[in-house]
C-alpha cells in the first residue's frame, strides 16, 4: 500500500514522496509517543499545582492558627490592664483614707 504525502525538502523543493506502511506505521506511533509525552507532562503539572495548593492551605491554616493565638494574648493583656487599675485605684482609696486619718490625728493633736 503506498502512502502519497508532500515532504518539505525547502521553500521552493516540493517533492511527492510515496511513503511505505512501514513509514506511516512509524510516523503514527512516534505521534502517539508525542502525545503520551505530552500527557505525561500535564498530569506532572497538575499535581504540581495540586502539592502548591495544599501548601498554600496549610499555610493559610498557621496563619490563622496564629491570628487565634494573638487575640487570646490581646484578651489576657486586657484583663491583666483591668487588674492593675483596678489594683491601683484600690490603692489610691487606701491613701486617701490615710491622709483623712492623718489629718484627724493633726486636727485632734
Amino acid at each position: 500500500m503506498k502512502i502519497h504525502a508532500l515532504y518539505g525538502l525547502g521553500f521552493r523543493c516540493h517533492h511527492k514522496y510515496t511513503m511505505t506502511k512501514n513509514e506511516w506505521d512509524a510516523h503514527v506511533a512516534v505521534r502517539n509517543a508525542h502525545v503520551a509525552v505530552r500527557n505525561a507532562h500535564v498530569a506532572v503539572r497538575n499535581a504540581h499545582v495540586a502539592v502548591r495548593n495544599a501548601h498554600v492551605a496549610v499555610r493559610n491554616a498557621h496563619v490563622a492558627v496564629r491570628n487565634a493565638h494573638v487575640a487570646v494574648r490581646n484578651v489576657q493583656v486586657a484583663v491583666r490592664n483591668a487588674h492593675v487599675a483596678v489594683r491601683n485605684a484600690h490603692v489610691a482609696v487606701r491613701n486617701a483614707h490615710v491622709a483623712v486619718r492623718n489629718a484627724h490625728v493633726a486636727v485632734r493633736n
